[in-house]
């Protein structure tokens, strides 16, 4: 029954602290919460891995969708994404994304593009989603 009960609190905890997670990063990273760039790619990141990947793209799909549930443009969306990122990276702090990943995935002067850097993060916490979910998994099977 423990069991039972660890794996159902793994599964609905997982939300909160994905959004604790990219907030976590976001900020290591040096990108500031005060830009709309920060929540936007937060929503997208959440709506990525939710979707388990891209799907359609980013620009067609992803864009939009962040777009409607803040009642803006698509094309806002993408440029509130790409200031946040160059923030980040201007800030000189790659080195923490690189620590982050645990790769040397990008340098000073070589800047991610915005569907690089979203997917990027959002594998990584798909990653941490699925070992998440297969811990409770196997904490569910021992509890029935």
């Amino acid at each position: 029954m423990q069991n039972h009960v660890r794996a159902v609190g793994v599964l609905s905890g997982f939300n909160k602290r994905l959004d604790e997670r990219i907030g976590n990063i976001f900020l290591t990273i040096g990108i500031p919460a005060n830009i709309k760039g920060y929540t936007f790619m937060r929503e997208g990141i959440k709506m990525i891995v939710a979707n388990k990947g891209l799907g359609g793209g980013i620009t067609k799909e992803l864009y939009p969708a962040i777009a409607a549930r803040f009642s803006t443009s698509a094309s806002k969306v993408e440029r509130a994404i790409r200031h946040a990122i160059e923030v980040g990276f201007s800030r000189g702090r790659i080195d923490k994304v690189n620590e982050i990943f645990r790769v040397t995935a990008f340098s000073p002067k070589d800047k991610p593009t915005n569907g690089e850097f979203l997917a990027f993060l959002a594998e990584k916490m798909m990653l941490e989603y699925y070992d998440e979910l297969a811990e409770a998994g196997e904490a569910y099977s021992e509890a029935i």
